[in-house]
């Protein structure tokens, strides 16, 4: 871990739906052998790098985002229709395999009869 890197630090647990780390990310400001400090606007933290797990981040400006969407919507799109071919696929064949073993023979209780 580099000074400049984004991080998340490890939280203590208060309850079983606290996650282990905190969502909010950290940037390292200065490493000390294995001694890590990390700011984030309003808290500054120093823990021994195994508190810290690195996050990886796109550095995409907001123009790249935007054409990114632009194509997860386009694929998407394209996905629906693919996926409306593959299961009228899956169900001309199911219809056409064989049971490998035959059908159970159910009867009703005596108490029935």
């Amino acid at each position: 871990m580099n000074i400049g890197d984004d991080v998340l630090v490890r939280q203590q647990k208060h309850n079983k739906f606290t996650p282990n780390f905190d969502p909010k990310p950290l940037r390292i400001i200065t490493v000390k052998g294995t001694m890590i400090t990390a700011e984030r606007p309003g808290f500054t933290i120093t823990r021994n790098q195994s508190f810290f797990k690195p996050i990886k981040t796109t550095g995409l400006s907001s123009e790249d985002e935007e054409e990114m969407e632009d194509s997860d919507e386009h694929e998407e799109q394209r996905d629906i229709g693919d996926n409306e071919n593959n299961n009228n696929h899956n169900r001309d064949e199911q219809q056409n395999l064989e049971r490998q073993y035959p059908r159970r023979e159910r009867r009703r209780p005596n108490y029935y009869h």
